[in-house]
């Protein structure tokens, strides 16, 4: 599997929120805060200035720009630079995903 496979180049079979680096969502692991880059039902790619281990398990709690809070738990899959792909232990609901995509567009206007 190549860097864009894993990154979901053309292959990618769930939708994709991209967040406006001046206002993302969060994720918070154990006592830290990471910035949420990008998030779909099966992942997301965080952004850390700590090192993250590939395979690491990690538990946390999401909290989305439309105020969702949800816990997740997955599994780092790949590091570039400072960024960090952790995929889903299970999928969040895609209604989570249409209510996030309605509140960025609501909030753009």
């Amino acid at each position: 599997m190549t860097k864009e496979d894993e990154k979901g180049g053309a292959n990618r079979s769930f939708n994709r929120i991209i967040y406006n680096p001046q206002e993302r969502p969060n994720i918070t692991i154990g006592d830290h805060v990471f910035a949420v880059a990008d998030i779909s039902e099966k992942g997301l790619r965080l952004i850390s200035d700590k090192k993250i281990k590939p395979d690491l398990k990690l538990k946390g709690k999401l909290t989305l720009l439309c105020g969702e809070a949800l816990d997740v738990q997955g599994v780092i899959i790949w590091q570039e630079g400072s960024d960090f792909g952790l995929q889903f232990d299970n999928l969040l609901a895609s209604d989570i995903i249409l209510k996030e995509q309605r509140h960025i567009l609501v909030s753009a206007l």
